[in-house]
C-alpha cells in the first residue's frame, strides 16, 4: 500500500548525534529509539479532500435545470468539513504537545465563509482541552493558504482529526449541486518535536 505520508524535514537528536532527513519517508518504529528527539518535525499527508456542497448542507433543496438551488442557512450556519488520520503514524507510542496543520482551501462556493476548528480525538470525540486557532479566519473565494494552530498543556497522541465549521454572513444562498471545497497541500508540524515514550 503506497503511504500517505512523507517526513518532510526534521532534526534528529540522540546519543550518536545530529542528522537531518530531507524528503524522504522513515518508519517510526524503527528509526525513532527512545533516546531519540525529533526537532522541527514535519509530515506532509498527500491525501486530497473533497467536499461537494450537497455533502455539507443539511437542508433540503430541489434544483433546476442547471443545478442551481437556493437554501436557507439558520444563523448562516452552513455545516463542516472534516479532516481525518492527521496523525495516522503518530500512535500513542509518541509525545508531542502542540501541532500546526498548514493546507490550503480552495473554496469554490459562491460566497466567503468564516472557518473555526475543532479537534478531534480517534473516537471521533471533540478534544476540548486543544485549543485551535485558524488563521484566517474568513475563508474568501478561491484558493487560499491556511493555518490551524492546535495547542496543549499536554500530550495530545490521541489527536486524529480537525473540523472546520463553516458559517457565512448571508442566511440565504443560491449554490449549484458539482461546487465544492476542496481541502489540499496538508503538511502538520510540531514545533515542539516529537518523542518516544518509556516502555
Amino acid at each position: 500500500m503506497k503511504k500517505l505520508f512523507t517526513f518532510l524535514c526534521c532534526t534528529v537528536i540522540g546519543m550518536a548525534g545530529v542528522s537531518s532527513c530531507i524528503e524522504d519517508e522513515y518508519d517510526l518504529d524503527k528509526d525513532i529509539d527512545k533516546s531519540i528527539m525529533l526537532k522541527n518535525f514535519s509530515m506532509a499527508i498527500s491525501e486530497t479532500f473533497t467536499f461537494k456542497i450537497t455533502d455539507i448542507i443539511t437542508q433540503s433543496y430541489t434544483t433546476d435545470s442547471d443545478g442551481d438551488f437556493t437554501v436557507t442557512l439558520p444563523g448562516g450556519i452552513l455545516g463542516s468539513c472534516y479532516v481525518d488520520k492527521i496523525s495516522r503514524e503518530l500512535t500513542d507510542k509518541y509525545i508531542y504537545s502542540n501541532a500546526t496543520v498548514s493546507a490550503t482551501i480552495v473554496n469554490n462556493l459562491p460566497e466567503p465563509f468564516t472557518a473555526t476548528a475543532t479537534a478531534y480525538d480517534r473516537s471521533g470525540n471533540p478534544m476540548p482541552e486543544i485549543t485551535a486557532t485558524c488563521t484566517p479566519s474568513v475563508i474568501p473565494t478561491g484558493s487560499t493558504p491556511v493555518k490551524v494552530e492546535l495547542k496543549a498543556s499536554g500530550n495530545i497522541h490521541n489527536l486524529d482529526a480537525v473540523s472546520l465549521e463553516m458559517k457565512m454572513d448571508k442566511s440565504t444562498v443560491t449554490f449549484n449541486k458539482n461546487q465544492t471545497i476542496v481541502i489540499k497541500d496538508i503538511v502538520i508540524r510540531f514545533p515542539d518535536g516529537v518523542g518516544r515514550k518509556e516502555d
